[in-house]
Parts: structure tokens; C-alpha cells; sequence
């Protein structure tokens, strides 16, 4: 969040600026003006959450600031601090949605209370106006749908769960459909951008689309912010056979990837009422735990491919001088030969002789480059006692031979 403090005095907006905790506050932005004219500016080229001004400025006044601000119809809270106890200035102040009135001087921590206060304030608001602004999925009626549905799914709620959603949805106990759970990964494109509500309301347009193109129409319940579980009926046709909603989920899947570019993972279970969900959604749980399972053991399992890659990498450039070999090293990580090769290879893309010459030539050739040591003694240095093939080996990697490397 930004701030910007307007007063003609410096000294008061300087000490405000040492003595406020404003990191503590959720405020990352300070930016001060002396004037009316000074703030505008910045109003005009910085985005600002919050506005505390003084009303008394040479040039245009606080109040005026404040009124402008109102007609660029900008989004922030404005406080009032004012060393004049003048009714007129609070009475003009509060009739433009001032958020507060503070006659200076007070003590750092009422001015700290009062930010917090309209902090506050202002993300209530601007969460209400999200909201609205996305409001189809969060009207009473589909909140309230969404609710029963969720309770729909547990045994303990779900009989007088269903009884109410019937009644609210206008559906009869007995509709049918698929229960699908739907687990999203690579959610970090989105996370910044989209808080969950609003990428519950992303979905619900995603799939309502879809669905209604089917003639089909649906329930979504959040559980967690990677996975949700959605419940597919119609009220008009009958409901598609299995292979036909398999290659919808499949189309489902298509769309997610092209339009939100996640990977998910979909899959379902048939209810031939709505008393069989907690049923179905039990399955569908430990279908996801054993996914989950797969998903985080594939993890650990690159996790634990890096590492042996990195030790591998570490033993040879720790014994660079010796004569190192897929045998050595082996024994040294107490490793299969052919298994530690493959590994090295899958990760890496060269294999694990040719990256140990290519680990002895560069340090062979930062030593013919840097220093004036024998060739010969260099060679023995990498590891090398046969001098030939140690030249064979530098002229096949740099296309010149070491005596060539030094001109």
C-alpha cells in the first residue's frame, strides 16, 4: 500500500515519516507533498491507497485536495489533520467521505490507530466492490447453493443438506450426474493474480460454459486452493453415458490448460442420487490421495536425482587430480555403476566420462592460460600421466593442442 502526507510544513510530514511504523501498518509506499499542486502530481502518476492531508496550504486547501480527488473518482481513504478545531472544516470534510478528522498535534499512536482503522476500511471495501464486480458466482442464491452442496457431501449433513438444495434449486432427490474432483498444479501463474474467490469464479465461468454447451449445469465447491469438486447434472436431457462425459472431462481438461495454463488432473464418479455423494466423494478423496502421493514421490524423487547429481559433480571436482573413473565414483557414493550413469545422463545430458574430461580440460586450460607450469606437469595436475593422450584429449576438446593454447 502507498501513502501520500501533504502539508506545507515539512517538519510535520519528515517527523511523521521517522516516528510511524508503516511497514508494521502494511504500508510500503511513503511519498510526501508541501502543497496541493505537488500532491496532484503524484496522484496523477503514483497509484495511492491512502491520503492524509493538512487543510491550511498556501495555494489550493486540504479540503479542496480532498474534493478533487473525489471527482477523479480515485480509490483511497482521506484523513484530515488540521491544527484548527473548526466545525465548518469537519463538516466539509465529512461530507466528502473524509475517513477521519485529526486535530494536530496528537500522538504518533492515534495516528497509527486511525491508519489502521481506515486501512481496514479500505480493504473491506475494495473486497466488496471484487465482489460485486465478479458477482455472479457470489449472489445470495449461488453462495447459498454452494454452501449446501458442500454439505451434501457429508454423511452427517447430507440428507437435510439435499432436502434444502432441492428446494432452493428446484431439483428432485433423485437427480443423477458426476461427481468430479478436479486437482490443479503449476499454480504459481495464477496465484499472484487471483486470490480464491476469484479463481473460483474463473472455474465456475470455465465450466459453466462448457457444461451449458452440453446442456448440463453444475455445483462447485472449493476445498483446497489446488483442488475443487464439482457436481455435473441436467435438468432438460438425460444425462450423458460414461464415455460421453469422459471426453467432456477430457475437453474440460484442454480447456483449463489453454486458458488458465495449469495442469489438471480430473476424474469422477457416477451418483445415481443426490444421498450417494458422500459416497462418490469419499472415492474421490482417496483417488486424490493416491495421486497426490504419486505427484510428491515423483518430487522427491527429482529432488533426490539433483542431489546425487551435485555429489557426483562435487566428488570429481574434489579429485580432479586423480585419475577418476564410473568405478571410483560408484564406490564412493556406494551406488551401482550403470544406475549412477543413467541418473547422471537423465540429468545432465552428457555422460558422466565425458563430463569428467570436460571438467579436467577447462581447469588443464585456466592453468596453461594463467600460469607458466610445464605442460607435462599441468597434465599430471588434471590427472593425466600418460602426456599424449592427455594432448590427444585437449586437442579433440579445443581443436588446438596445449603447446598451441599458449601461443
Amino acid at each position: 500500500m502507498n501513502i501520500l502526507m501533504v502539508d506545507d510544513m515539512r517538519s510535520v510530514v519528515n517527523g511523521m515519516e521517522k516516528s510511524i511504523h508503516w511497514k508494521k501498518l502494511g504500508i510500503d509506499g511513503v511519498f510526501k507533498a508541501y502543497n496541493a499542486y505537488e500532491a496532484k502530481v503524484l496522484l496523477n502518476n503514483v497509484h495511492m491507497d491512502i491520503l492524509m492531508t493538512d487543510i491550511e496550504m498556501p495555494g489550493e486547501s486540504g479540503l479542496d485536495l480532498v474534493q478533487w480527488v473525489r471527482e477523479q473518482k480515485m480509490d483511497m481513504e482521506c484523513i484530515i489533520i488540521s491544527s484548527h478545531a473548526n466545525f465548518d472544516y469537519a463538516k466539509r470534510a465529512m461530507s466528502m467521505s473524509s475517513f477521519q478528522y485529526l486535530l494536530f498535534p496528537c500522538p504518533y499512536e492515534e495516528i497509527e490507530s486511525v491508519l489502521a482503522q481506515a486501512i481496514e476500511r479500505l480493504k473491506n471495501r475494495r473486497e466488496e466492490s471484487e465482489l460485486t464486480k465478479y458477482g455472479e458466482l457470489f449472489r445470495k442464491d449461488d453462495w447459498l447453493k454452494s454452501v449446501l452442496f458442500g454439505r451434501c457431501l457429508e454423511r452427517t449433513e447430507n440428507k437435510e443438506a439435499v432436502q434444502h438444495l432441492c428446494r432452493i434449486a428446484k431439483l428432485d432427490e433423485q437427480t443423477e450426474g458426476y461427481l468430479c474432483r478436479l486437482q490443479l498444479t503449476n499454480t504459481s501463474n495464477l496465484t499472484e493474480q487471483l486470490d480464491d474467490k476469484l479463481l473460483v469464479f474463473v472455474l465456475q465461468n470455465v465450466l459453466s460454459e462448457l457444461t451449458e454447451s452440453w446442456k448440463e449445469k453444475l455445483f462447485i465447491q472449493q476445498i483446497q486452493r489446488e483442488w475443487y469438486v464439482f457436481f455435473v447434472y441436467t435438468a432438460e436431457i438425460d444425462l450423458c453415458d460414461m464415455p460421453a462425459f469422459k471426453y467432456q472431462m477430457n475437453v474440460v481438461e484442454d480447456t483449463i490448460k489453454k486458458i488458465l495454463h495449469m495442469e489438471p488432473d480430473l476424474c469422477f464418479e457416477y451418483c445415481k442420487e443426490l444421498g450417494d455423494l458422500p459416497e462418490a466423494y469419499e472415492k474421490l478423496k482417496h483417488k486424490g490421495e493416491l495421486l497426490e502421493a504419486y505427484h510428491q514421490n515423483h518430487v522427491i524423487s527429482q529432488e533426490s536425482d539433483n542431489d546425487l547429481v551435485k555429489s557426483i559433480e562435487s566428488y570429481i571436482h574434489d579429485h580432479i587430480a586423480q585419475d577418476i573413473t564410473r568405478g571410483r565414483i560408484a564406490d564412493a557414493m556406494h551406488m551401482n555403476i550403470d544406475y549412477l550413469a543413467r541418473i547422471f545422463k537423465k540429468n545432465t545430458g552428457m555422460t558422466l566420462n565425458d563430463y569428467i574430461i570436460n571438467e579436467k580440460m577447462e581447469v588443464a586450460r585456466n592453468l596453461l592460460i594463467t600460469t607458466k607450469l610445464p605442460v607435462g606437469l599441468i597434465a599430471m595436475k588434471v590427472g593425466y600421466s600418460n602426456f599424449s593422450y592427455f594432448s590427444k584429449l585437449y586437442k579433440k576438446t579445443y581443436n588446438k593442442t596445449p603447446a598451441e593454447e599458449r601461443g
